[in-house]
C-alpha cells in the first residue's frame, strides 16, 4: 500500500466548492508528509477542468456519472472505492457535507476501511493517523489513533473566508469510463426540505436568537424573518432556557457546533461557548445594540442596533407582514 491521498471534490457551478478547497489544502499537506501524491475525484461535469489547476492536485479523475445521476453519492462512493484500490490510496478525504458523508460511507463499506465523520484535523505520527473529532454534540473532544491500511474521513473546514490557491501546476486529468458496480438510479421527483426540518449541523443559513430577543413578540419576529430568507432558526442558551426554542436548537459547545454559509446572530452577546459553536461559519453577521458585544467583534458584518427596530424593517423590506 502506497501513501497516496484521494480527495472527493464537490463543485458549485463549475467551480470547486469552498469546503472542497479546504479539503485539497489539507490533502496536499498530508500527501507531502506521507511522501505520496494527491489525487482528486469528482462527479462528471461538476467542475471545469481549468479550475483544477494550481490546487495542489497531482491528478484528477472524473467519475463516469453526473451529480444528477447520483444525487445521494452512493454510486460515486463505489467508484471512489475502485479508484482508491487502483491508486493504492491510504487516506481518503471529503468535505463534511451530506454528499461527502454519503460518498465516503459507501466507499468505506466497499473497501472495509475505517471511516471517521466530522473530523477537526487528521495528523500523522509514527506512520499512524491521529484523528481529532468533536463528538456528542460538542461535549467530547477526542483524538483517536488509527493503525490501519485505509483511513477515510470527512473534515470540517477550519476558519472563515474564501480559500486561495497559488502556484502554476497543471493537473493531469483522466476519465473513468465505466462503473464496475451499481446501476444509475432514476429520479422520480425532488422536494425542498422546510428550514424547520433541517438539522442545525446541516443548515446552510441560520438565524440565531439570544437574550436581546427577550419576549414572545421578539421571537415571533425573528422566526418570521428566518422564514422569509429560508433560514433555520437556532439560539443561545438563554433563548432555550426561556422556552422559545427546544434544546435541539441550541448552538454552542453545550449544544450544536454549526458550519453554515451564513450565520445571523440577533441579540446574542457572544459568550465563548457560543462563539466556539459558530467558528466554522463562512460568514457571520451580528445584530446587537451593544457595540462592544463579543459577537460583533467576531462578525464579518456587525450591525449595531435594537433587534426590535431592525427586524420589522427587514421583514417589511422582504415583503412580509408582522
Amino acid at each position: 500500500m502506497s501513501n497516496n491521498v484521494l480527495a472527493f471534490i464537490e463543485g458549485e457551478e463549475g467551480h470547486i466548492s469552498e469546503d472542497s478547497k479546504s479539503i485539497l489544502k489539507e490533502g496536499r499537506r498530508l500527501a507531502d508528509e506521507m511522501g505520496g501524491t494527491l489525487v482528486g475525484a469528482t462527479h462528471r461535469g461538476s467542475i471545469l477542468k481549468d479550475q483544477l489547476n494550481n490546487t495542489g492536485l497531482d491528478e484528477c479523475w472524473e467519475l463516469p456519472l453526473g451529480i444528477t445521476d447520483d444525487p445521494c453519492g452512493q454510486l460515486a462512493g463505489l467508484a471512489l472505492a475502485e479508484l482508491a484500490k487502483d491508486i493504492q490510496a491510504r487516506l481518503i478525504l471529503a468535505a463534511h457535507t451530506m454528499l461527502g458523508e454519503s460518498v465516503l460511507a459507501t466507499a468505506a463499506a466497499s473497501l472495509g476501511g475505517a471511516f471517521f465523520s466530522s473530523c477537526r484535523e487528521i495528523s500523522i505520527k509514527d506512520a499512524n493517523f491521529n484523528i481529532h473529532r468533536i463528538t456528542c454534540g460538542g461535549k467530547v473532544d477526542e483524538i483517536r489513533t488509527l493503525i490501519s491500511s485505509v483511513c477515510l474521513g470527512t473534515v470540517i473546514p477550519s476558519g472563515t473566508g474564501r480559500k486561495r490557491f497559488t502556484g502554476n501546476k497543471s493537473v493531469e486529468y483522466r476519465e473513468m469510463l465505466t462503473l464496475i458496480k451499481g446501476a444509475v438510479p432514476e429520479i422520480t421527483g425532488e422536494f425542498k426540505a422546510h428550514p424547520d426540518e433541517i438539522d442545525l449541523t446541516e443548515a446552510e443559513f441560520i438565524v440565531a436568537i439570544g437574550g436581546g430577543v427577550g419576549d414572545r413578540k421578539g421571537y415571533e419576529m425573528a422566526a418570521r424573518f428566518a422564514s422569509l430568507i429560508g433560514a433555520t432558526l437556532g439560539g443561545s442558551r438563554i433563548a432555550v432556557d426561556r422556552g422559545f426554542l427546544p434544546n435541539s436548537r441550541l448552538i454552542g459547545l453545550t449544544g450544536h457546533e454549526v458550519a453554515p454559509k451564513i450565520y445571523i446572530g440577533i441579540g446574542i452577546s457572544g459568550a465563548p461557548h457560543h462563539l466556539n459553536g459558530i467558528r466554522d461559519a463562512k460568514v457571520i453577521i451580528g445584530i446587537n445594540k451593544d457595540p462592544n458585544a463579543p459577537l460583533l467583534k467576531a462578525a464579518d458584518i456587525a450591525v449595531v442596533g435594537d433587534a426590535y427596530t431592525i427586524l420589522p424593517a427587514l421583514i417589511e423590506e422582504l415583503g412580509g407582514e408582522l
